[in-house]
């Protein structure tokens, strides 16, 4: 029967969307969110009924608002895509106010007049990616300014890299 298989396809769908970690949130052409999952909820903070109807503005903070007003503005009267298709990091904003770096890939259903955006919470790979760009400049300092010699070597043997120190002492 056909009404009973594309009733267990749709729920088929449903419990992806439902399992799924990342947040989806599907919008119209004028920018009011049609849809969301319920890792929406979680990551900002909104439930469904509170969230469904409502500018996706309220998931942007300033001046990226703006921005995203006119680029979906630009899309409907050139047809020309800034940022479908394409995956892009950008500050999303919590319903407590509280920024937070995502992930963003927006695709367009065409047939349907609808854009849905699929947002994964950046925040943890941002901090570690933070932590280590400082564990490297502070292992750079303590190289740059040691009263030792510091060679690396490769598999060789060869030198790849010294320290100031080894020129000051060496002369090389």
């Amino acid at each position: 029967n056909v009404e009973k298989a594309l009733y267990e396809r749709n729920e088929r769908y449903r419990a992806i969307l439902n399992a799924a970690v990342d947040a989806i949130v599907t919008i119209d052409r004028r920018g009011l969110i049609e849809d969301v999952n319920p890792a929406v909820e979680k990551m900002f903070g909104y439930s469904h009924d509170q969230i469904i109807g409502e500018s996706v503005n309220i998931l942007i903070p300033l001046p990226d608002k703006e921005k995203h007003d006119q680029n979906l503005k630009n899309y409907q009267q050139s047809g020309r895509a800034q940022i479908i298709g394409l995956g892009r990091e950008v500050i999303a904003r919590h319903k407590d106010g509280t920024l937070f770096p995502v992930e963003i890939l927006v695709s367009e259903l065409d047939h349907l007049g609808l854009f849905t955006g699929i947002i994964r919470d950046i925040t943890v790979r941002k901090a570690a990616e933070l932590a280590l760009r400082n564990q490297y400049h502070f292992n750079d300092a303590i190289i740059t300014t040691a009263r030792t010699i510091i060679l690396v070597l490769d598999q060789k043997g060869r030198i790849v890299s010294f320290n100031p120190y080894f020129e000051t002492i060496t002369g090389w």
